[in-house]
């Protein structure tokens, strides 16, 4: 069945691919007085369309997270004290060192996540429920003061879409590529919670209804916490380095990045932090030539030896 959320997502996607075919004509006829009313009237329409999503979402209220936990020490619904403290508070920071890195302007090796993030976000236990205990955890759909994407994701949505990435890698390879994309310090707190549940000779299955409807969910067994814990703490963050780029805008904006074709002829693709969206994302469209300059951050996996770059956008003009 689809829901409001995801019917209003895909008409903001079809506004915006036409709004960008009468951007492009009118860089070539920018007299043309059709393109240039029928520009106006669809940049109306995607207004209207973002303001009514916006609403849909504020409406939903929050997204709730629930961490079923199955052992010797989750019968009858019930978990030690420090344990479920333990599990409840390592999810929390792993969604607030996410949603800290999407935002920031720098790749995050830790430090304070700012006040104003964690009420964004607003993180809290919601319910511990009976039978095989399940752990269960609200942030935040979209608060007042909090900005969309250009396809109306909320951060905390965003952020959570991340999370169960990396969980939900089925290779090495795979799960280094999602890891790069919470950050490092993200990355060792979901390490720390997996190992944490791991050592309480526990498993666990994450289950999370995303506000398009779809069905997010990882089971993690022995195997599978061994196996992604022992990939995340392998990871190196090395000491990250300014990039100068020139090229053409490949992608726009999807999951919070802009691909830019380079002039060496690499594509690359940047992330960029939500504060940024709409003074420097919003005025660009494909095919447009520009230069920026980005944060290059390598991530090794030391067992392996296998790295991935991770750039992270700080300027982009038109060039």
């Amino acid at each position: 069945m689809i829901t409001n959320v995801e019917w209003l997502r895909t008409r903001i996607s079809e506004a915006e691919k036409l709004l960008e075919k009468d951007r492009l004509h009118l860089e070539e006829a920018p007299d043309d007085f059709a393109y240039q009313l029928s520009a106006s009237s669809l940049e109306s329409h995607l207004a209207e369309l973002q303001a009514e999503l916006r609403q849909e979402l504020e409406s939903r209220r929050n997204e709730y997270i629930t961490i079923q936990l199955k052992g010797e020490k989750a019968v009858w619904g019930t978990l030690p004290l420090d344990l479920a403290g333990n599990i409840a508070a390592r999810f929390f920071k792993v969604v607030l060192r996410t949603a800290h890195f999407m935002r920031s302007n720098r790749s995050s090796r830790g430090g304070p996540v700012p006040r104003d993030l964690k009420e964004t976000l607003d993180l809290r236990l919601a319910a511990v429920s009976p039978g095989s205990t399940k752990i269960v955890i609200s942030t935040k759909t979209l608060a007042k003061k909090d900005q969309m994407d250009l396809f109306g994701h909320s951060l905390s949505e965003e952020a959570l879409k991340r999370v169960f990435d990396v969980l939900k890698a089925e290779s090495a390879e795979e799960t280094v590529e999602c890891a790069t994309e919470v950050g490092a310090a993200a990355g060792r707190e979901l390490g720390e919670l997996l190992d944490a549940i791991l050592k309480a000779d526990l498993e666990t299955n994450f289950y999370w209804r995303t506000p398009a409807g779809e069905a997010r969910q990882w089971t993690g067994r022995k195997a599978d916490l061994h196996r992604i814990t022992s990939i995340l703490n392998s990871l190196k963050e090395r000491e990250p380095e300014r990039v100068e780029f020139e090229g053409v805008v490949d992608e726009l904006a999807r999951r919070g990045r802009v691909k830019v074709m380079l002039d060496t002829g690499e594509k690359v693709s940047l992330t960029f932090a939500q504060d940024l969206f709409h003074d420097m994302i919003t005025p660009l469209h494909l095919g447009q030539r520009v230069k920026g300059a980005a944060e290059k951050v390598v991530i090794r996996n030391e067992a392996t030896g296998m790295e991935r770059a991770h750039y992270t956008l700080l300027q982009i003009t038109p060039a």
